[in-house]
């Protein structure tokens, strides 16, 4: 399941088989990616979010994205990008 962008953080969910069946563990991670600057950010996962945040917010495609969408955007490529392992 892909993570799912709540503001400042992110709704996830782990399945796991174990000998009694299929196990779910789900959270919500707190990173502030929503607001963050990219002097701030501690990894390069961060700072290719807050980079693809910053050219969606621009004039040219703000129009596109209300807030939600443009950060659930953000996620699913930064998401797509670390499991292809092109970040650390």
């Amino acid at each position: 399941m892909k993570n799912i962008r709540k503001g400042p953080g992110f709704k996830w969910s782990l399945y796991h088989k174990t000998g009694m069946g299929e196990q779910t563990i789900s959270g919500y991670s707190i990173d502030n990616l929503d607001s963050k600057e990219y002097s701030e950010a501690d990894s390069s996962y961060e700072k290719t979010f807050i980079t693809i945040r910053e050219v969606l917010s621009s004039d040219e495609y703000s129009k596109h994205f209300d807030n939600t969408q443009l950060l659930q955007v953000c996620q699913d490529i930064s998401d797509e990008i670390r499991s292809r392992r092109l970040l650390s």
